[in-house]
């Protein structure tokens, strides 16, 4: 039986970042708490760290053109006066190859 919990994870400020989760983790909101980006995550809270993988994370302001393969639209925030999106994208190589660079 699972034991799900819910997590917070900061979102750095870059458009891109990538988060090691659980593979059936489900990120489910994401908020300016305290001048930080937090996303808020259920999991399981038995999954060990050899379950996880690598997932990839994209910061979009509003009317930002977006190439990648959108996964699932996580919420919207704002800082001061501008509105934020955060979206899971599929990671594909020319993906990991710009992350690679930062």
């Amino acid at each position: 039986m699972k034991t799900n919990v819910v997590y917070k994870y900061e979102i750095p400020g870059n458009d891109y970042q990538m988060i090691r989760l659980p593979k059936d983790a489900k990120p489910f909101s994401v908020i300016n708490q305290n001048d930080k980006i937090v996303m808020y995550v259920l999991r399981d809270y038995y999954t060990k760290s050899v379950d996880l993988i690598d997932r990839v994370f994209i910061t979009a302001g509003t009317g930002q053109t977006i190439k990648d393969n959108i996964i699932a639209i996580i919420g919207t925030f704002t800082i001061e006066n501008l509105v934020f999106h955060l979206m899971e994208v599929e990671l594909t190589t020319d993906l990991s190859y710009k992350l690679m660079e930062k």
